[in-house]
């Protein structure tokens, strides 16, 4: 008699198969998206301004950000047991955004100021954290981990010894 190995229902498999391309799609937006709004911090300067330390300074928050919000991929990918592609993945667009960060925080260290008042990196952090669509990361994050400990057994009356 062989018995053989069982197997995920139709449902679970579906499920995960939504789950990973759902992550993909939110490891390239958030890459996609910290790029282009770092982008514009600095490029986009009107009336014929150029890059000022504050503006460098709000990308390097931008970046530092978006590199933490993908180092968050490898946590969902385990926390939802799904393939580890994505994070494979968002560690390229992770080391990417790092040296991106260092590079504008170098920018704005060189780089004189217009006033006082310049904006900094945690005004950067908080210009791309506006895009709603970078947070779904950290929710699947923290649906992943709910989840997880929700489906163990913690109370007693299944740990039992019968």
């Amino acid at each position: 008699m062989t018995t053989t190995p069982a197997q995920a229902s139709p449902r679970q498999d579906g499920n995960r198969t939504v789950l990973t391309v759902l992550l993909w799609v939110c490891v390239l937006a958030t890459f996609l998206t910290t790029l282009a709004v770092a982008w514009y911090q600095v490029s986009f300067q009107l009336f014929g301004d150029v890059a000022d330390h504050g503006d460098y300074a709000m990308a390097a928050g931008i970046y530092g950000f978006g590199a933490f919000l993908l180092a968050l991929t490898p946590a969902v990918a385990a926390l939802h047991r799904l393939p580890l592609g994505s994070s494979v993945a968002a560690a390229v667009g992770f080391l990417v955004l790092v040296i991106l960060a260092g590079h504008a925080a170098d920018l704005a260290s060189v780089t004189s100021s217009r006033s006082v008042a310049d904006e900094s990196w945690p005004a950067g952090a908080v210009f791309l954290a506006l895009f709603p669509w970078v947070w779904a990361l950290p929710i699947m994050t923290l649906v992943g981990a709910v989840t997880r400990v929700g489906s163990r057994s913690w109370d007693s009356r299944s740990t039992s010894a019968t």
